[in-house]
This record gives C-alpha cells, structure tokens and sequence, in this order.
C-alpha cells in the first residue's frame, strides 16, 4: 500500500515514525495520529521490535539509514513483498484499536474546510469512464468484477455499494493498480493538511496514464497549471526576498532574465542549451528530476555537475541565493517553495474556487476542471 500511494517511493522508501516532533506537533495536531507510538501504544523498545520483526521475517528492510539531527530512517519493501497482490478486506474495531484510531485520523482531517469540500467532490463528482470501468475489467476477468462494473454503468453502485465491497473481500489487486481500483471501488481519500503543506487525495498518487479514465461531474478532466511552476515560484519567491534585504537595488538581471524564461515556459530548454543536453518530450521529464536533484534539493557541495554548472553560469546571483537559504539545512529551500505552491494554490486559488461553486481538484500546482468557465476562472486567479 505504501509503494502504491506514495510516488516518491522508489526514491525516498517510507518512514515508520515512532513518535511525533514536538516542533511538528505544534503546527498540525493531526501528526501524532501518523505516528506508530499512538497507533499502537507501548514503549519505544516494543514499537523498535515490531520493526526489527518485520525486517526479519524478510517483509521490509533498511532504505537509508537514520543519521542524528539530519534525516530518519527510511525503509522499503524486500523485493517479495514489493510485488504482493494486495488483498481487499473490511476491518473494524472498538475504542482504543488500531483499526479505531486510523478510522479516527480519518475523521479528524474533515475538521479542516478545505479537506472536507474535497472529500464531498470525491464522494459526489468524481467517476471512472465507460472507457475506465471496461480498462479494470480487462485487467481483472472476474464476476465480482462485472458486478461493480454493471452497478456504475447502471447508476445503482451507491445504492449497493456495501454489498459490493463485501463482495470483493479477500479479492486481491496488484500494488500498481491499487489506486486505480481505489476509484473503481469509490473508495477515495483526502489527508490531513495543515497550513503551508501541500493537499494529497486520491489523484495525487494515480498514474498520469490513469487520469484519462477520471471524470468530474460526468467530464473529462480539463487542466490549468502554471508554467515551470517551480522555477516560476523560486523566481518570485528570490526577486521578493532580494528587494527586502536591498530595497534601493533593482533585482539582479540574471533573476529577471530567470523570470523571463519562465514566464515564456523555456526555463529548462536554456538550461539544457548551456548544458549541452538535446532535450525532447521523451526525456524532459527526467532532465526536470535531474534538475532538482541537482539544484533546488541538492545538498550544498563542491561537486560538479553538468545541470548544476549550467544553472550556476546562467543565473550566479540565484545560485548564490539558494546555497544562503539552505544554510546547514539543505531542504530548507525545497521546503519554502512546497508552502509557497501550496500558500498560492491551495489556500487561495483552489479555495476561492470552491467558495464561488466550481467542482475542481488541485493537483500542486494545477487545477482539474470539469468546466470551461472553471477553467477561465482558474487562468484568472
């Protein structure tokens, strides 16, 4: 389930945190309830032998390695277990179980406005297509499967949706598809937020592939982002910051030439120029992650780097900006721009959205319309 909805799985792994940072649990009370301490009680010497259990018996082992006041200790699935299929099963539980309070972390995140009115858009406007239902179908030739497909096609699934789901338990779907099913099944989510972080729900972890089958109020998904929204946000974000420490100095020509490029959407085709690197629409998406690896999440380091090199030449005065930010903290900088994205368009462009009455979803730094004029207003704001 972890390497299903987590697209930086490959990556990062996943964490199994035992208690919540008390600086963390300040800002989001919701924290506590991620965290193995309050899902399972006990000490932290019983919660460390659930974890060493888990790496013995072969179920999960040691990603990175926890290192003092830097990161915690990441974990992956062995290589058996990556691959399981996932079986579907109904739990419940009284007061105090585990199965209590993960249903209790569930409710808790309907507590925030923004959360609740997108967990209503899931449960109320959010569908698979025709062209989806049959995609599933195809996939899992099986009776139970024909059922559901029947009961959305007919309109009837909501009505019968209890019986259909008990229908299905002990039915087992593979982890790559398990958050396409998720909306096959209309079991959708939406996580706790706090100000400033980012809003995950279900199409957030669902494969760009998959999103074709997603309908919004009975229609395709319509799109609005921002253009190199990242370069465009660091961009402002540094212009903002070097006027508040010289304000009698205009803004560096490297950041305003930065500024340009994004605005004209060939921020990453200079780059790739000044590096020597042929860019194309196969291999844009991987020269983006290079990118941030090298430059915005990179630790501050000596090394040398093509893409790093090219930022650096290109934009000297940014580059310099960036390694003062991050200081001794090198996600302090990547850190910043996720509440900046997340600030502009969760907390403004999406939420004034939702007050006006359009049925839309934010996806970072995107909006999913179901609508022309939502998608008018979503270009404006």
């Amino acid at each position: 389930v972890s390497k299903s909805f987590n697209k930086e799985y490959e990556q990062k792994g996943f964490k199994l945190k035992k208690k919540a940072n008390p600086d963390e649990l300040k800002k989001d009370p919701c924290q506590k309830l991620q965290t193995l301490s309050y899902l399972f009680g006990g000490n932290d010497q019983s919660i460390k032998s659930i974890i060493d259990n888990l790496i013995k018996w072969n179920v999960i082992k040691i990603h990175k390695k926890y290192y003092p006041g830097v990161s915690a200790t990441s974990y992956k699935l062995t290589e058996e277990w990556a691959v399981k299929p996932v079986a579907m099963r109904k739990y419940t539980g009284k007061k105090g179980s585990v199965i209590y309070k993960l249903n209790e972390k569930w409710n808790e995140r309907l507590k925030h406005p923004i959360v609740a009115a997108t967990q209503e858009i899931y449960n109320s406007h959010v569908s698979l297509s025709e062209e989806g239902i049959q995609y599933i179908q195809r996939l899992y030739p099986d009776q139970r499967v024909n059922h559901v497909a029947e009961a959305l096609l007919n309109g009837s699934f909501d009505d019968n949706k209890e019986d259909l789901n008990d229908a299905l338990t002990d039915f087992t779907i593979l982890p790559a598809h398990l958050v396409l099913f998720s909306f096959f099944v209309r079991d959708l989510y939406c996580n706790p937020i706090g100000k400033g972080i980012r809003l995950y729900h279900s199409i957030t972890n669902l494969k760009r592939e998959y999103r074709k089958f997603v309908l919004l109020d009975g229609n395709p998904l319509k799109e609005v982002d921002i253009t190199n929204s990242q370069p465009t946000f660091a961009t402002a974000f540094l212009i903002k910051l070097h006027r508040q420490l010289f304000p009698a100095k205009p803004a560096p020509i490297d950041l305003e030439y930065m500024m340009e490029l994004c605005r004209q959407g060939q921020f990453y085709e200079r780059i790739a120029e000044q590096a020597g690197f042929g860019l194309t629409e196969e291999n844009r998406s991987k020269f983006k992650e290079d990118f941030f690896e090298q430059v915005f999440y990179a630790r501050v380091s000596g090394s040398v780097r093509k893409i790093k090199t090219a930022f650096k030449t290109l934009f000297p005065n940014a580059y310099e900006m960036i390694v003062g930010i991050k200081g001794e903290n090198y996600k302090r900088f990547p850190q910043i721009m996720q509440d900046l994205e997340a600030e502009i368009m969760v907390y403004q462009v999406y939420k004034t959205l939702l007050e006006d009455g359009h049925i839309v979803l934010v996806l970072h730094d995107a909006i999913l319309c179901s609508t022309e004029e939502a998608v008018r207003s979503a270009k404006e704001l």
